[in-house]
Parts: C-alpha cells; sequence; structure tokens
C-alpha cells in the first residue's frame, strides 16, 4: 500500500507540472489539424487576430525577425539622419514605419514623393530585401495612407480618399520600380480620415493623423495573408500609376 500510494502522489505531482514547450507543440499541431498554419521551427506564441479569423501561430523566429527589422530600420535612418518626421513602432508580429506627412515629406495637398521621402523609402527597402520572406519570414508589406478630417478637393484628388490613397499607392510604385520588391509582397490602402491616431482638434494632433504607414508584417501575423487578390491588383495599379521623382 505504501509502495501504490507513493506512486499515486507521484503520478499527481507529475500532472500539475505543464511541460510548456509540450503545450505549444500540442497547440501548433491541434490548429494544423484544423487548417491553419503551423510553426516549423522554434517556440510558439499565440496571438489574438483583430480581424475575427482566430488566433494565429507566431514563432518565435519570426518574432525575433520583426525586432530585428525594426532596430535595422531605425540604425538605418538615424545613420542617414533621415529619423525626423518618422516613427517605428513594433507590436504583435508588425513593424510599422510611420511617415508623418508634413512638408517635410509631403507638400500639403501633394501625393508626389518629396526627394527625402525616397531617401527613407530606399533605406527601408534595404531592409525588406535582405531579410526572409515567405513562411519564416515577412509575408506581407501594406501602405497605408491616411488624412486629417479636414476637406480637400482639388482636380486631382476630389477626396481626401483618393489623396491617401495616392500616397500609398506611390510609395508602393517607388518599391518596385526602383527596388523591385517583389510585388506579391506589397499592397496599398487608403483610409482617408478614418482610423485618426489623435483626435483631430488641433493642428499638432491633425499633423500627426496626415501619415503614410509602411506596415512589414510577419508570415503568420494577423491579417499577413487576407486579401491576396486585393494585394495583387494594387501592386499591378501601382507599375501603371506615375510617381514624380
Amino acid at each position: 500500500m505504501i509502495t501504490l500510494l507513493m506512486a499515486f502522489f507521484i503520478m499527481l505531482y507529475g500532472m500539475s507540472i505543464i511541460n510548456l514547450e509540450k503545450f505549444q507543440q500540442l497547440a501548433v499541431s491541434v490548429r494544423g489539424g484544423f487548417g491553419g498554419e503551423m510553426a516549423k521551427t522554434g517556440a510558439a506564441t499565440i496571438t489574438a487576430g483583430s480581424g475575427g479569423g482566430g488566433p494565429s501561430i507566431m514563432s518565435a523566429n519570426q518574432m525575433a525577425l520583426m525586432t530585428e527589422i525594426a532596430t535595422q530600420v531605425r540604425q538605418s535612418l538615424e545613420v542617414q539622419q533621415l529619423m525626423e518626421g518618422v516613427e517605428v513602432h513594433e507590436a504583435e508580429g508588425r513593424v510599422t514605419i510611420r511617415l508623418l506627412a508634413g512638408g517635410l515629406l509631403f507638400e500639403c495637398g501633394s501625393a508626389d514623393l518629396h526627394p527625402r521621402v525616397q531617401r527613407i523609402l530606399d533605406e527601408v527597402a534595404k531592409v525588406i530585401l535582405e531579410v526572409p520572406q515567405g513562411e519564416e519570414g515577412v509575408g506581407r508589406v501594406q501602405v497605408e495612407g491616411h488624412t486629417c478630417d479636414l476637406p480637400i478637393s482639388t482636380p486631382r484628388f476630389p477626396s481626401n480618399w483618393e489623396l491617401s490613397t495616392a500616397r500609398a499607392t506611390n510609395v508602393v510604385g517607388y518599391f518596385l520600380r526602383v527596388w523591385h520588391v517583389p510585388p506579391e509582397l506589397l499592397s496599398a490602402v487608403g483610409y482617408a480620415d478614418t482610423q485618426p491616431v489623435a483626435p483631430n482638434d488641433s493642428e499638432e494632433s491633425r499633423g500627426g493623423n496626415r501619415r503614410v504607414d509602411i506596415v512589414i508584417l510577419a508570415h503568420s501575423a494577423p491579417g499577413a495573408g487576407q486579401d491576396t487578390a486585393s494585394q495583387q491588383r494594387s501592386a499591378s495599379e501601382a507599375q501603371t500609376d506615375e510617381v514624380t521623382e
């Protein structure tokens, strides 16, 4: 009886300890069985997506890669003294390079790429082309145009929708023509004033909302594999859009 009791308590103790690595492997296997993506190497982190598509498995390698991309972009821009008007953020398997669309980077009401913007894009493109792509690397580069709530109406841009979309498309076009970034990675979208990062109650706040975000997504990051048809259409349109250099 003493032997059986000892074995029983050892079993209870063993059941009370969770092997995190084995649990993560089980989570990856279960997700793979239900049609999800499986992380092939390294530990895995479960990240909840914002688009209602359920959680995604983010490998440790991809998370480290995003940190490396953010670091390389910051260092490159600092060396070239191009950080003014630029913010670099890293979160949830994505790196966001934010270009504030003030007079320094974009003329008011214009989508033409200022020479300073081109220099910034040069450094970002170098980093994108140097890092891995595909399942163990970058899965998508989405360029997002944003404006403040002040209306615009010109022959070229009847509203903020056209302005924000043109800015994003011109950035994608520059990546394609000058640096030959793979078109399947790229997409362009304009949000006008629908996604502000600050209240539009002062000129300073509006200046922060007038921006272009270059969002670099890891392959397994939420949203990285969505809307493939839209990505291809945007890349194709960007190839034919005229960019002033």
